[in-house]
């Protein structure tokens, strides 16, 4: 495996390709162990625990998870321009972004351990699963602040185009997950719980980890100096947009989360075997994102216009490519891949059902994808922000308020997601085709 990749020089499509290897396998393995904590859960406690930490909870950790991954990829976006521009101020934008990261996962950590009942309340969890999702969010929150330096950590390697050093300690930390699922759920019992004490026992390891290894490489002394204030504004400029705009999509998702609860716990469980597959895309397009904002700021900070340019038209590519690929793989085994979680029969049909609706919905995301992570690094966050508020958040909630409310059925429920996707995409393509020239020309 390479160990760094030369995004400045040499051909895009092939640094691309060589920065998302490796984070594709990351996420293979990611896949594998969130699949495992739902397929132990089924197996050993049955589908009320596959509800708990599919349901709900997984959508209050998962706007937990987008807020930070926003923050991180902020202070990725300022690390890469830095250490394009000036490989001595890396160090400065190590440790604010850390500063920042902390402030975040302390947050929600307080928030979830403090009001998760009134929380879980409000978004209308069946009695019969609101002690074990309790329980389950206050835990797993105890793992937010190692989450996010861990995760900080990664992404500040892939920041500066490292491929191997992220790859083996993401790798690493998804095999102990695994091992201590398995672990705390088969063998101790410890029920769902066992999945959140897994994450937390792994996530302080990892996290350790990574910082000493990111410390040990780049002589940067970490904790040791304060928050520089212009790095700072940098970060926040970016990703306080992005934040906002994926709290404001994750409350849509929450107002989805909760009209699907009034269809009963059965229905939440197959909802969440199909999160669990449908996170195989999502990783991929994490990884894209990761992989493309490197190359973008990179060549921002190093002023080269015509690689920025290539840049955003070759991964537009790549990304409908990889959309092609994973769509085509659910198609094919949606039976077998929905089979792993559950032995229930209508559960099964169900979640089948689900994905084979969802599945040629994918291709609306590409465009999306793309053109907005491609904005953040050319210095329109806020821009992206208010396209993603506009078409997501207030086009989920005008269907379920205007065309689900009266008539909750499932089909209703999840066309939010499609609608909202195309729609998304289409702004943001006339946005980037109206601004394209002045965009390129400020980066000279």
């Amino acid at each position: 495996m390479q160990k760094r990749v030369d995004v400045l020089n040499g051909s895009i499509a092939q640094a691309l390709l060589f920065l998302m290897v490796p984070i594709l396998i990351c996420g293979v393995f990611q896949q594998i162990c969130g699949m495992i904590d739902a397929i132990a859960v089924g197996r050993y406690v049955g589908s009320a625990g596959v509800a708990v930490i599919g349901g709900s909870c997984s959508t209050l950790i998962t706007l937990f998870t987008n807020v930070s991954s926003n923050m991180i990829l902020g202070c990725m976006t300022v690390i890469a321009f830095l250490y394009g521009k000036d490989q001595n101020m890396t160090a400065e934008g190590v440790n604010t972004s850390m500063f920042l990261t902390m402030i975040c996962a302390v947050c929600f950590t307080g928030v979830y351990i403090l009001a998760a009942e009134p929380i879980l309340r409000l978004l209308q969890v069946p009695e019969e699963l609101m002690a074990m999702s309790v329980s389950y969010l206050r835990l797993y929150s105890l793992a937010f602040v190692p989450y996010a330096l861990f995760q900080l950590a990664v992404t500040s390697f892939r920041a500066f185009g490292e491929t191997k050093a992220p790859t083996e300690l993401l790798i690493g930390s998804f095999l102990m997950n695994i091992a201590l699922d398995l672990l705390f759920v088969g063998v101790f019992h410890l029920q769902q719980n066992g999945i959140a004490y897994a994450f937390i026992l792994t996530q302080f390891i990892f996290a350790a980890a990574s910082l000493f290894a990111l410390a040990k490489a780049y002589m940067i002394p970490l904790f040791q100096e304060k928050p520089d204030q212009e790095v700072m504004s940098r970060i926040l400029k970016i990703a306080v947009p992005a934040c906002i705009a994926s709290s404001f999509y994750s409350f849509t998702n929450l107002i989805i989360q909760s009209a699907m609860n009034m269809l009963g716990s059965e229905t939440i469980a197959a909802f969440a075997i199909h999160n669990k597959i449908e996170n195989i895309y999502w990783i991929i397009m994490g990884g894209f994102g990761v992989a493309i904002t490197t190359v973008i700021s990179q060549n921002c900070g190093a002023k080269s216009v015509q690689r920025v340019r290539k840049g955003i038209e070759t991964g537009g590519i790549l990304c409908f490519a990889l959309t092609a690929a994973v769509s085509l793989c659910f198609f094919l085994f949606n039976h077998q891949l929905v089979a792993l979680f559950t032995n229930e029969a209508n559960t099964q049909v169900l979640a089948s059902g689900i994905l084979a609706l969802m599945t040629p919905c994918y291709f609306f995301y590409p465009l999306l994808e793309t053109i907005s992570d491609s904005l953040k690094c050319l210095g329109k966050a806020s821009q992206s922000t208010v396209i993603t508020l506009i078409s997501i958040c207030c086009v989920r909630i005008a269907w379920i308020l205007l065309f689900v409310r009266d008539s909750v059925t499932l089909d209703g429920i999840l066309l939010a997601y499609p609608i909202s996707w195309c729609c998304a995409s289409i702004l943001f393509v006339i946005y980037y085709l109206r601004k394209k020239k002045s965009l390129l020309k400020s980066i000279a």
